[in-house]
């Protein structure tokens, strides 16, 4: 398992809110940042696996764990089918068990039959350039309802630009019951879907796992887009891949102004 830590030494204002924090609340506030660190190496991993049946997307999982030293906490990806603690197969598995992908390690790195097609190692490389870029939101503990589009596009906005945008009434599984919020909010809340080139204050509309489009980044120029998933902290990623293949459209603000289109 890949891990990913986190260290708060000299960040001072971090630092001194941790410590006001009770304990439980301290290690959750550790263990979803770490999580969130973990999540960018699993979308990597998952974006780049070999997919002929999809079984070895579906088992790539993060895992959060106590460090053996006191008072640290640990996220990893994890690739089931492999005994975490020797990096060998699971023998308690079956091969044909849909949670067994124990192969991993021979497409990653070869046999004397087959070459190799590595898709872990390059997925860690790109991660492990990422895990500093998180950005933690004026109340780092948000979560959930308030989601991308206030804990990231309104929040940036307002920092950023001095606007203030309009926040709207939504249940927690919007997505999942057809409200389709984002494509029926956007031009009142000043914005226009527009083409071309992006630029930075872009929003970048996405379908995650879901049936309608449910998710939004912003463009912060050289090709990066900060977003935040749901339950998780809000993070600065490269715009492409993954991301660029669940676009759906990409909005620009204009107060209202149309400037473009599709």
């Amino acid at each position: 398992m890949i891990d990913f830590g986190l260290d708060f030494s000299g960040l001072d204002d971090i630092a001194r809110d941790l410590e006001k924090l009770s304990r439980a609340e301290n290690n959750k506030v550790l263990r979803d940042a770490t999580r969130a660190g973990a999540e960018v190496l699993k979308e990597e991993v998952i974006a780049r696996a070999p997919v002929r049946t999809g079984k070895m997307r579906k088992n790539v999982v993060v895992v959060t764990q106590k460090s053996r030293r006191k008072g640290e906490i640990s996220s990893g990806v994890h690739i089931r089918g492999v005994n975490p603690r020797t990096g060998n197969s699971d023998n308690t598995m079956k091969a044909k068990n849909p949670r067994n992908v124990f192969y991993w390690r021979f497409v990653e790195m070869g046999t004397v039959n087959m070459p190799a097609h590595p898709f872990v190692r390059p997925a860690f490389d790109i991660a492990n350039r990422l895990k500093n870029d998180y950005i933690l939101c004026p109340d780092m503990r948000q979560r959930s309802i308030a989601g991308c589009y206030q804990n990231n596009v309104a929040w940036l906005y307002l920092l950023e630009r001095g606007i203030t945008l309009p926040n709207f009434e939504r249940a927690d599984g919007w997505w999942n019951r057809s409200e389709n919020l984002y494509m029926k909010h956007y031009a009142e809340a000043g914005f226009t879907a527009v083409s071309g080139e992006l630029q930075p204050g872009d929003v970048i509309i996405m379908q995650v796992r879901a049936s309608e489009p449910n998710h939004a980044g912003v463009y912060v120029g050289n090709g990066e887009m900060l977003h935040h998933m749901y339950n998780q902290l809000s993070q600065k990623i490269p715009y492409g891949g993954y991301w660029f293949d669940r676009t759906i459209t990409r909005l620009r603000y204009t107060g209202g102004v149309n400037v473009g289109s599709h």
